[in-house]
């Protein structure tokens, strides 16, 4: 993803952002934690999918991912940013076993794509 208009979106040929995973307490705080490797970082999102653990996403100018209100005719809303930690900006983990792999559920149940 990149950010384009203050709106991050996939966009063919930029440079990618560079976005934070940052682990929160049930109060929605977040989370100190030094990883030093990406085993250390798999193993982060693992257990915190497996606790109920909710993150929020932060980008390389320390905004959050945000997802507000679903529009109604396409069950859908775009993906913005906020500058603190609401509800909007907490995602709860989803791990897939038998592929590896984790996706970011938000609080209306809409996934990041």
């Amino acid at each position: 993803m990149s950010r384009k208009s203050a709106i991050p979106r996939l966009v063919q040929g930029l440079n990618p952002s560079r976005f934070k995973i940052i682990p929160l307490d049930v109060e929605g705080n977040p989370i100190k934690s030094l990883i030093q490797s990406r085993s250390e970082f798999v193993r982060l999102l693992t257990s915190a999918s497996a606790k109920g653990q909710k993150v929020a996403i932060q980008d390389e100018h320390g905004m959050y991912i945000s997802c507000g209100i679903k529009f109604a005719p396409t069950n859908s809303t775009p993906a913005q940013y906020g500058r603190r930690i609401g509800e909007y900006e907490q995602f709860q983990i989803e791990h897939c076993n038998t592929k590896g792999t984790f996706a970011f559920r938000s609080h209306n149940n809409l996934h990041l794509n």
